[in-house]
């Protein structure tokens, strides 16, 4: 085959010659390595894979075991939970050691991403093994802040009849005045809601709170809500532009650089989730990555109070005509009569005054406390345990207190 198109032929002898295959060297060359590489490498591909799988499968054998372990142990002793608290890296760190001795290096993120993995083929929760996901999210209602945790999640699934989730906090503190004024929450969630933020909204939906999700208009914004569809995504929107009457041009940014969560949302887009002109903003709009409208701009030209009354009001309406009130608003069983609230705050005056010598004294003491107090609740007891002996010795209140008794028994 060289000999066709050699220009190199040198004759040597009567009927013999010798082909120069040097003006062809490089070419030759390059083709046979593509050749025995292309195969090669696809050998060694397979071989690595292979032999990537079986580590990992037997990882995850090796991690089951120890996770298994880890909840017998806590069955046991159920004060794990507080003594040896974990959370999804605890466990990570503890067996990579154990998997270096059988010559198993995976990457900790890979790990970590197991530990669900594995308590769902277990069959139990992460908090079953005393194994708790950072907190994350956070709720804001009518002044107060509350961990988004497991030990919380009793506590504030009632608070709130209107839930509004944002994913950003510079958002949540624009708008807490007037989600005061309402009776809403806000739930602050730092991107993609947690565990402990899902089962949160599902708590409250199922007590009577009405959820909606407040996301950017980006591919990240757009999967975020999409993540959690049985949650309504209130924006933004083009049509929160039309809404609000926002010029597009004064809000949109151009993306200079591909959204690894294209794909994804494409896919949701796909699925009828997300409406034809939003996802051709978001994957086209004037620029070869797409655009995107962040909340924090459309507050800016809107202002808080109209963002609030003509868009977060207006679409809660519309997605939910009615809403339980005990949720926010707070009826006390019991109110003090005024006179008694007087009495009550005269006689408290008079104690703080009785005891201040007390409590200085305490306080002095713990000012240059040497070591450690191992138990300071139970010290916090203690204290007050003292200073109630120590208003017996108050001959004018122990005289009052005896005439109200004698006053009850009437």
């Amino acid at each position: 085959m060289v000999n066709l198109w050699s220009p190199r032929i040198e004759y040597t002898d009567y009927g013999k010659s010798h082909i120069n295959l040097e003006p062809f060297s490089k070419t030759i060359a390059d083709t046979l390595y593509k050749i025995c590489s292309g195969s090669g490498s696809k050998r060694t591909a397979d071989y690595n894979n292979n032999a990537d799988n079986v580590d990992k499968q037997k990882a995850i054998n090796i991690f089951t075991g120890f996770l298994e372990e880890r909840h017998i142990h806590v069955l046991k002793s159920p004060k794990l939970k507080i003594t040896d608290r974990w959370n999804t890296s605890t466990p990570v760190y503890r067996i990579r050691p154990i998997l270096e001795k059988h010559g198993l290096d995976l990457t900790r993120k890979y790990l970590q991403g197991l530990v669900r993995t594995i308590c769902k083929r277990l069959g139990v929760e992460r908090e079953d093994l005393g194994i708790y996901e950072a907190t994350r999210a956070q709720l804001y209602v009518k002044g107060g802040i509350y961990d988004v945790s497991l030990e919380q999640l009793v506590k504030i699934k009632k608070k709130g009849a209107d839930i509004l989730i944002i994913e950003k906090e510079g958002v949540v503190e624009l708008l807490m005045p007037h989600a005061d004024k309402y009776g809403f929450a806000l739930c602050y969630t730092k991107g993609f809601l947690t565990d402990n933020a899902k089962k949160f909204c599902e708590l409250s939906s199922n007590e009577g709170g009405n959820i909606a999700i407040l996301t950017d208009l980006d591919m990240s914004g757009l999967l975020i809500a999409g993540k959690v569809p049985h949650i309504p995504r209130i924006g933004i929107t083009l049509e929160t532009l039309q809404t609000l009457q926002i010029p597009i041009s004064e809000v949109a940014e151009e993306l200079t650089e591909q959204n690894k969560h294209a794909d994804a949302v494409e896919k949701l887009h796909l699925e009828g989730f997300i409406a034809k002109k939003d996802w051709d903003f978001v994957s086209s709009h004037s620029s070869r990555y797409g655009g995107r409208i962040e909340i924090d701009n459309v507050l800016a030209y809107s202002g808080a109070e109209k963002f609030w009354q003509n868009f977060v009001i207006k679409r809660f309406g519309d997605l939910f005509p009615s809403r339980d009130y005990r949720r926010s608003v707070n009826i006390p069983e019991s109110v003090t009569p005024l006179v008694l609230q007087d009495i009550i705050d005269s006689a408290d005056e008079k104690i703080k005054e009785y005891l201040k010598p007390e409590r200085e004294k305490i306080l002095s003491q713990l000012q240059s406390y040497d070591g450690f107090i191992e138990d300071v609740p139970k010290e916090e007891a203690q204290v007050t345990e003292k200073m109630q002996a120590k208003l017996k010795e108050y001959k004018l209140l122990t005289n009052y207190l005896n005439e109200l008794k004698t006053l009850q028994g009437l």
